[in-house]
This record gives C-alpha cells, structure tokens and sequence, in this order.
C-alpha cells in the first residue's frame, strides 16, 4: 500500500499539537497533586514503547496483529487512566469547563484530517465529507464551554453528543483501516504504520476517550463531592487559549495551503543505467478472466521509459482519473546492494519504493473511464 506523507505545514502544526496533547494528562494530574511522578513515568514508558514500535516498521509489514494491538492499547490505558485513582481525583478537582471544553481541540484536529483527506495522507471517510462528523463535539465543545458548570443539563448533553461521535470516530478508524473486514478503500488510513503520525491514537484519540470518561464520573458525582463546586466562574477556561491559536493555524492551512495537482506533483523517477531490472511475477487477481489482461505486457525498456516518464500520484488522482485493473507484473530492482520493488498494473500504474524505501504509486495516462465506471 503506497502512503502519501502529508505536507511540511500541516505535519509540523501536527507535531506540535502532539507535543500539546502530551503535555495535557500531565499537567492535570500535576494539578491535582496526585502520584504525578508515578503518571509521568508510566506514561512516558507507553509512548515510547508506542512509538518505538512504530518506527520499527513492524505495523506496515504486519496489519494483523500490529494493527488491533495498537488500537487494544490505547482504549486500555485511556480505560485504566479513567477508572484508577488519577480519574477518580481529576472527576472531583477539575471544573467541567476543562473536562468538557478540552474536547474543543477536535475542531483543529478535523481541519488537519481533512486538509491531510485533500492530499491523499488519509481516507475521506476520516472527514465530514465521509463519516467522521466529530467537527461537532469540537465546535460544541467550544462554544459551551464557559457555561457547562452553571448548567449541568447543558454539559451532560454535549457530553453524550461527544462521546458518542467519538465511538463513531473509532468506528470508522477501524472500517477505514487495513483490516480484513474493513471498507475496501483504495486508499486505507495507515496513519497507525507511520510517525509521528500513529500518534493521533494515544494522544488524540486515548486522551478524548479518557476524558470523557473521567468527565462521565464528575457528572455522576453530586455537586457536594466535587472540590470545584463552589469556585466555577463563567471565565475562559485556559485550556482553551492553546486549542484556539491551533484552531487559527489549522484554518490557515486548510484555507491557504495549495491542494495538489497535475502541476505541483512530484516528478518522475528515472532508474540510473547501473540498476539492474528483473521481473519476478505475473499475476491475474482471482475471478478475473484471461481475456480481460489480453496481450498486457512489460520488459525493462518499457518500464525504464515508464519511471521517466510517469509522475507520483495522491490517493485523490487515483481514485477520480485510474482504473485499478486486476493484472499486474512485478520484480525488483537492485542499485548500490539495495533492493527494491515494483509493480506495474494494466491501466498505467506503477507501484515502487525506489529510490529512497517510501511506498509510492506513478502514473502515466489518465483512464477514460476512472473508478471503473
């Protein structure tokens, strides 16, 4: 599967974002003065262990189980944070101003995933034009914010709205994933197999789903019980300062950064004369009539002319101009004792990794009838 990397823009606001989020479950429990050193140790440890794991490459070669352990760990820490100790304490100090107006930060979040969807980095079901509606716990988040602790109606309501638009977040991670029984998009999220990227689960999705849980047990308690019951204010709560200057530079982005095209794609790739070209394979997916591949065919002239002369495609390109036919030719080239593949499919495209190990897809003339229609 070839991943588009999103743009330098987009995936350093990103970065820092992350950074953000991390900081966030921290500083709440250093806050309520609650085994802070214990948390911070423990969850350091996870994210580096998430991390490391990522990096090691083991989730792109290994869907199953790589994938469903990734997903596995981030619900079962944002379950063992919410019902330990530190949810207990962070349900009776935290003003629901905090619990409730820190989902704000999905609002930033889906301009970026969306800005990513226009680019081909992930799916357009992880967008409001697909499936993912989670724009509206942010935006309601935000806007109720100053106000859900004089009205407790109020805050239970958006946040049973949230929760609930996070579970179908979660839903369409998994049917946009390259599991078995997912959606057969073209274009799967693989955020999971690449960083920083993989770290939108633990540190978006783990830290939402926490705090919603956390935010369930404060409700649940009586005002007599919480420690903030008699100082919430109608002020601006802070936690809202960071997520609006996020909000601002993800409308920037999504607002001002060039969608890609036919000029502003990547170049071709030209094979130097010294890499040697081999076929390995010729393959017919199953169902598929002999007749339907004819006389389709490559040697290594074709596919030298091929690589100077195709140019990289986003996931967008290939679903609206290519046809994904079911025949296909494959090998590998070696240059400098590096190996690489390709392979080459009826309907002009041409997956590889050369020259530098990142997963790509080329192509060269348009079908007259994209998407198989």
């Amino acid at each position: 599967m070839s991943f588009v990397q999103a743009d330098f823009w987009s995936l350093t606001l990103f970065v820092f974002f992350a950074l953000f989020m991390s900081a966030v479950p921290v500083v709440a429990v250093w806050k309520a003065n609650y085994r802070f050193k214990f948390f911070s140790v423990a969850f350091a440890i996870y994210l580096l262990a998430f991390s490391g794991l990522v990096v090691s490459g083991w989730p792109r070669d290994n869907v199953i189980p790589a994938y469903p352990l990734l997903f596995a760990s981030v619900f079962v820490m944002a379950g063992a944070f919410a019902f330990s100790g530190f949810g207990r304490k962070l349900a009776r100090v935290l003003p629901f101003a905090y619990l409730i107006g820190f989902q704000a930060f999905r609002l930033p979040l889906e301009l970026i995933l969306h800005h990513w969807a226009s680019i081909g980095t992930v799916p357009e079901t992880m967008t409001w034009s697909g499936q993912n509606l989670d724009v509206i716990a942010g935006a309601l988040a935000f806007l109720t914010a100053p106000i859900v602790d004089r009205k407790r109606w109020l805050a239970w309501t958006v946040q049973i709205v949230g929760f609930a638009l996070l579970l179908n977040v979660i839903r369409v991670v998994v049917m946009s994933s390259p599991l078995p029984f997912a959606w057969p998009l073209e274009n799967p999220i693989q955020l999971a197999g690449h960083f920083p990227y993989a770290l939108i689960g633990p540190l978006f999705v783990g830290v939402a789903l926490a705090t919603h849980l956390v935010a369930f047990r404060a409700l649940l308690l009586k005002p007599s019980e919480r420690e903030t019951a008699s100082k919430c204010d109608a002020r601006l709560p802070k936690v809202l300062l960071p997520i609006t200057v996020f909000l601002t530079l993800s409308i920037l982005i999504f607002v001002l950064q060039p969608k890609p095209s036919a000029s502003t794609t990547s170049a071709a790739i030209r094979l130097p004369r010294d890499a040697s070209v081999t076929i390995t394979e010729r393959e017919i997916e199953p169902g598929t009539e002999k007749e339907v591949c004819g006389d389709f065919d490559i040697d290594e002239r074709a596919l030298r002319e091929a690589f100077a002369n195709f140019r990289i495609l986003t996931a967008r390109e290939i679903h609206d101009n290519y046809i994904w036919g079911p025949c296909s030719i494959s090998g590998l080239i070696v240059l400098d004792r590096k190996t690489y593949y390709w392979k080459f499919r009826i309907g002009e495209l041409l997956h590889t990794n050369f020259p530098d190990g990142v997963d790509k897809t080329l192509g060269g003339v348009a079908s007259d009838s994209p998407s198989g229609e």
